[in-house]
C-alpha cells in the first residue's frame, strides 16, 4: 500500500511540475506582438517606396492601406484575451499588411500601354485639324506635322524611363504638347472673309486710281476699264461670300486678285 502511495505522491508532483507560465506576462506578449506587426508594416512600406512598377498615386494609396492593417492589427492584439488570440491577431495582422502590397505591371508593357496612349492622342488632335475650316491646307500641313514630331519626342521620353511615374510624367507632359500643337485661326470665317474682301477692294481702288490718272486712256476706254474692274470684283466677292473654309477663302482671294 506505501509503494501504490509513493507512485500517487511521485505523479502529482512529475504532473505539476509539467506546468510552467510563460516568462512574459500577457501585456510584454501584446507589446511584442505590436512590435513586430509595425515592422513588418515598415519593410513593406519600404518594398512599395521602391517599386518602380508603382506610380507616386500608388504607393501613397498601398502604404496607406498599410498604415491602416497595422492600426487594425494593433487593435485586435490589444483586445486578445490570451496568448493564443495574440499569436493570433499576430498573424493575421502580418498576413494583411504583406497583402496591402501589389506591384504594378511590368514596365514594358506600361511602356507599350503609354505609348499607344500618345499615338491615340495625336490621332484625335490630327482629326481635330484636319477639321477645322478656320485653317488654311499650309496651317493644317505645319500643325500636323509638329504633332508628329512631339509623339516622336514623346516616346524617346518614355523609352528613357524606367520608372512608372516616370512614364505617366512623360505621357501628361506629351499629352499637353500635342494638344497645343493645334491652334485654331484667331479670326472666325467671317472675319476672314472680310478681311479678303477688304483687300480685294482696296486692289481695285489703286487700280482705279491708276485708271483715272493715266492720261494715254481716253474717257470711253477708261469707263470701259471701270466696268470690268467692278465686274471682276463683284465676281471676286460672291466667290469669297460662298466660301465655307479658310482654304476657299485663300483661294477665291487670291484668283481673285489675279483677275482683278
Amino acid at each position: 500500500a506505501q509503494g501504490v502511495l509513493d507512485a500517487q505522491n511521485d505523479g502529482v508532483e512529475t504532473i505539476k511540475s509539467e506546468y510552467s507560465t510563460s516568462t512574459l506576462s500577457l501585456l510584454d506578449q501584446k507589446q511584442n506582438a505590436k512590435e513586430k506587426v509595425h515592422q513588418a508594416g515598415v519593410e513593406v512600406k519600404g518594398e512599395i517606396t521602391s517599386d518602380q512598377t508603382l506610380s507616386n498615386d500608388e504607393k501613397f494609396d498601398q502604404k496607406n492601406k498599410v498604415d491602416q492593417s497595422v492600426k487594425l492589427a494593433k487593435d485586435s492584439i490589444e483586445e486578445a484575451k490570451d496568448a493564443q488570440r495574440v499569436i493570433d491577431a499576430q498573424t493575421t495582422g502580418i498576413n494583411h499588411v504583406r497583402s496591402d502590397y501589389q506591384s504594378g505591371s511590368a514596365i514594358v508593357e506600361q511602356k507599350k500601354l503609354a505609348k499607344a496612349k500618345i499615338v491615340q492622342v495625336a490621332k484625335d488632335i490630327k482629326t481635330r485639324i484636319t477639321a477645322d475650316v478656320t485653317l488654311v491646307d499650309l496651317e493644317k500641313t505645319a500643325q500636323r506635322a509638329r504633332v508628329d514630331s512631339s509623339v516622336v519626342d514623346a516616346k524617346d521620353e518614355i523609352d528613357g524611363t524606367n520608372t512608372a511615374q516616370g512614364i505617366i510624367d512623360a505621357v501628361s507632359a506629351a499629352i499637353l504638347t500635342i494638344s497645343n500643337e493645334y491652334q485654331p485661326s484667331s479670326d472666325n470665317l467671317d472675319k476672314q472673309r472680310n478681311l479678303a474682301e477688304e483687300k480685294i477692294s482696296d486692289k481695285v481702288g489703286n487700280i482705279s486710281d491708276l485708271i483715272d490718272k493715266d492720261l494715254t486712256l481716253n474717257d470711253r476706254a477708261k469707263s470701259l476699264q471701270f466696268a470690268a474692274i467692278t465686274l471682276a470684283e463683284n465676281e471676286v466677292v460672291r466667290n469669297i461670300s460662298k466660301a465655307t473654309n479658310a482654304q476657299s477663302i485663300k483661294t477665291s482671294f487670291e484668283k481673285g486678285a489675279v483677275l482683278v
